[in-house]
């Protein structure tokens, strides 16, 4: 008789996707599983939406998690841009900001590496990544923001993100 890997035994997922599915379900969030191993969502903040897009790779055991602004720079601000994304990427502690100047799309990613864990810890850890990766682009959203409609320098730019508000206008 062959004994069945931790992530075929009951209480344990495989996949981590299909964790995914139940979580976006449960926040009501539109989603689309694009194959056996990958998932695109809709994350709505109070300002603002983004795309989310996961690809579990089994192989490494890894899953691929990308939260993408509504974002488009022209070449000008592209050049602005870059200093600040290495900035803020110097101060995470988990995952980084990247900007793929040929489609133009400004993401917050991170890559988790995934060992055998019972559902429920599983599904900590994918909400935990889902809220830091969500809060993060949440942060920094008007640093970047700015990059198109000021001038002002780096570290003012930078400064924007630090502050901490209390309540809605």
């Amino acid at each position: 008789m062959q004994a069945s890997s931790p992530s075929e035994a009951p209480g344990f997922i495989a996949n981590p996707i299909d964790c995914l599915e139940d979580i976006f379900s449960q926040h009501q969030w539109s989603f689309e599983r694009l194959s056996e191993d990958a998932l695109l969502a809709i994350a709505r903040s109070t300002v603002h939406e983004y795309r989310l897009r996961f690809q579990w790779q089994e192989s490494g055991q890894a899953l691929l998690f990308f939260c993408y602004l509504d974002f488009q720079l022209d070449e000008q601000h592209q050049a602005r841009l870059l200093p600040l994304l290495a900035s803020i990427n110097d101060t995470l502690a988990v995952g980084y900001f990247s900007y793929d100047m040929e489609n133009h799309l400004l993401a917050y990613r991170h890559t988790m590496l995934m060992d055998s864990k019972p559902a429920e810890d599983l599904r900590m850890n994918l909400e935990r990544m889902l809220g830091i990766g969500l809060s993060t682009s949440e942060r920094y959203y008007t640093s970047f923001d700015l990059i198109r409609t000021s001038t002002l320098p780096l570290q003012q730019l930078l400064g924007v993100a630090s502050f901490d508000t209390v309540g809605n206008a």
